[in-house]
């Protein structure tokens, strides 16, 4: 159940770096135009507080620094494709150019470097993103490995650089540690970002409803398939049936999903 309930978590926190946030408690109305229903979004921000959102208006890169409410524990959400500005991440991508010279991530790991020293993030936080905010995110992974437990990567691709993989063998860069990284995605629909290169650590595939499917109550853009909304729906559903799905006398989860 924990595992699974961290997968929703995290896949929130995914979908809540795409609204326009302020420090303090996140705004509502702008969580909801990310993607959040009005109850979800009060029940989001109830949980989190923003600590800080970057955005660089050069390179385009998004995160938001969040910290959960009771327990202190800072988590990093990076943001994917939404503006102009990031259409040159995803192309040097689409292209074979890896993160360590993609100006977005550079832009990234320098303000992670300015967070880590002033303290607005510490040891142990987790980072999540979804398409181009989880390559990122397995980016910081290779350079932050002793300061990040681990990586979620929602529909995100993955490495499709000999580039980076050169660098890596002479000692230039580091490769992501797989151990430290959950590769999540939807299982409906034709995959082309999430399913370009390599998955930087095995592949976990989430049911969703195809939403182009026309027994939908109503049919969606094919790329809704690849949303954050639709994954995360569907992973609320997987937490739901694991919290209730217990077995037992000491409750152990019955774990309804083909999540390994």
């Amino acid at each position: 159940m924990s595992q699974i309930n961290d997968y929703f978590i995290q896949a929130e926190l995914a979908m809540a770096a795409y609204a326009n946030l302020n420090v303090g408690a996140p705004s509502q109305g702008e969580l909801i135009q990310a993607g959040m229903s009005s109850v979800q979004a009060a029940q989001f921000a109830s949980k989190w507080v923003v600590v800080e959102q970057y955005n660089d208006p050069i390179t385009g890169v998004s995160a938001t620094v969040f910290e959960e409410v009771g327990t202190g524990k800072k988590h990093l959400a990076v943001r994917g494709t939404q503006d102009p500005a990031d259409f040159v991440a995803d192309y040097l991508i689409l292209t074979g150019v890896p993160s360590e010279l993609n100006p977005q991530y550079l832009s990234l790991k320098s303000k992670l470097n300015e967070w880590l020293g002033d303290g607005t993030l510490n040891q142990g936080f987790t980072v999540a993103g979804h398409s181009l905010g989880g390559y990122l995110s397995a980016g910081l992974i290779a350079d932050f490995s002793t300061s990040i437990s681990h990586a979620y990567l929602y529909n995100a691709p993955g490495n499709n650089s000999l580039i980076s993989q050169v660098m890596v063998d002479m000692g230039i860069a580091s490769a992501p540690d797989a151990s430290k990284i959950t590769t999540l995605q939807a299982d409906a629909g034709i995959s082309p970002i999430a399913g370009l290169g390599n998955d930087f650590s095995p592949l976990n595939e989430v049911f969703i409803e195809d939403q182009l499917d026309p027994n939908l109550i109503s049919t969606a853009p094919a790329s809704l398939n690849h949303s954050q909304q639709v994954l995360t729906d569907s992973l609320a559903v997987y937490s739901l049936f694991a919290t209730l799905g217990t077995t037992g006398k000491r409750g152990q989860s019955t774990i309804l999903s083909n999540i390994g």
